[in-house]
């Protein structure tokens, strides 16, 4: 199927983030919600055809699971309706595990149960190619330091990961280990996807955030679930087949620190916001 796609920036060929208006722009519906041991919420939107020039109708639904006080669960659904199109839901969640407002992640350690990158040109769209890490600056098949190696690949590290080694359990694969050393914080990713995009935060200049602090470069880091992302003859997803992906955090923390406890407190400051809940 050929299809005309516009771009946000008449100067490039790239459409990134689903567009102008991505799914992270849209007001989703929650349908579901679970309460009990294992909390649930699922939220579902809607894609029109047409919409940011992408052909067919799409329901995507995502359902946020608390599987026990120390491991959230996402799992992600995309059903094309009518059309093939293309679609790569992704988790983009931003994480430094020192801390609101605590600097950079450049002192996180990570590990990636990935062998093999997929190699990007100078406009960052993948060559095609499937690069072996071992030996190069993006080889985290063991521990590495992120800041020890991360001025060797230009702005920083936004690399899609294949993920071809990590031990599976239920259905999903170990992906990733994460660790900061002045928190003791450790997070581990575990999925069922085929790979996942390690970002460092590398565009971010004078962000303003919460409590007045200023958000930079290196702030945060990003671990996106993904299919590998291409350039020309894309995959289509097919009319009605639906497409599931599972993202597992699982946080290991010092005694001194709870990691729930934010959480169930904005909860509580926030109830009025949520009266369904």
């Amino acid at each position: 199927m050929n299809f005309v796609c516009c771009f946000p920036d008449p100067l490039s060929p790239l459409q990134i983030s689903g567009g102008n208006v991505g799914f992270d722009k849209k007001v989703w519906e929650i349908v579901e919600h679970k309460k009990g041991e294992t909390p649930s919420i699922t939220f579902k939107c809607h894609s029109h055809d047409g919409e940011e020039c992408y052909p067919g109708d799409i329901t995507v639904t995502s359902t946020y699971t608390l599987t026990s006080s120390t491991t959230l669960r996402l799992d992600m659904e995309e059903v094309p309706k009518d059309k093939p199109t293309i679609v790569n839901l992704a988790q983009h969640t931003y994480w430094n595990l020192a801390g609101h407002n605590s600097g950079n992640i450049l002192d996180h350690s990570i590990h990636l149960w990935a062998n093999h990158i997929t190699p990007v040109d100078e406009n960052t769209v993948p060559t095609g190619e499937i690069m072996l890490v071992k030996g190069t600056p993006f080889d985290f098949t063991s521990f590495n330091r992120i800041g020890s190696t991360i001025s060797q690949v230009g702005l920083g590290y936004d690399d899609n990961y294949v993920l071809d080694c990590g031990e599976e359990k239920e259905g999903l694969r170990h992906t990733a280990k994460v660790r900061d050393p002045s928190s003791s914080r450790v997070l581990n990713l575990w999925t069922n996807a085929p790979g996942v995009q390690f970002y460092t935060t590398n565009y971010v200049n004078g962000v303003q955030g919460k409590g007045g602090a200023i958000y930079g470069k290196h702030v945060g880091l990003c671990l996106e679930i993904q299919e590998f992302i291409q350039f020309e003859d894309e995959d289509m997803s097919q009319v009605g087949k639906s497409q599931l992906y599972t993202y597992l955090e699982e946080a290991n923390v010092s005694n001194k620190y709870h990691p729930n406890i934010d959480v169930l407190q904005y909860w509580k400051d926030n109830k009025a916001r949520f009266p369904d809940l």
